[in-house]
């Protein structure tokens, strides 16, 4: 698997996370008011409600806050660029015609960030996802079978 495809899979790792934790908890960002407290708040919201759904042990817990903080981190990362690459975008199609390359390019940059943040995420999945016994396992897929589908926008995730 190549690691662009991990960071989606990750991705669908830590939703999963966030379904688990309940109705209110949950990606996509972002959230209203200021990110930085507000992201904070809600990964320790996210973080407990979790913990007792799946009744996580301590070690269990750590792994999926470690989960938790390189996912935010590789999101800050990804968004760092987003207002450049956005004009970029916009001077783009104010073009006569589209410039091929230069949209390839703007597209290779932005695999290549995705890239350079997946295995972090993925490490830290992994380690949250092998840490759970298979009750808990169990008692996770059983709750994302009843809660990934259109109605809670993640119908293209399969489990």
């Amino acid at each position: 698997m190549n690691k662009t495809a991990g960071l989606w899979i990750g991705g669908a790792g830590l939703n999963g996370a966030a379904a688990a934790a309940g109705p209110g908890v949950g990606f996509p960002f972002p959230f209203p008011g200021g990110e930085d407290a507000v992201d904070a708040q809600h990964l320790g919201r996210l973080l407990d409600q979790t913990s007792l759904r799946l009744r996580l042990t301590a070690s269990q817990r750590q792994s999926l806050r470690v989960l938790l903080r390189r996912w935010q981190q590789a999101r800050q990362a990804l968004a760092a660029d987003q207002g450049a690459s956005r004009t970029k975008l916009l001077d783009l199609l104010a073009a006569p015609r589209l410039d091929q390359h230069a949209s390839l390019q703007m597209l290779r940059q932005r695999a290549r960030a995705i890239e350079a943040e997946a295995s972090a995420v993925i490490e830290a999945l992994a380690d949250f996802h092998d840490s759970l016994d298979e009750t808990q396992r169990t008692r996770l897929r059983s709750f994302l079978a009843t809660r990934m589908h259109a109605g809670y926008g993640y119908s293209d995730v399969a489990i």
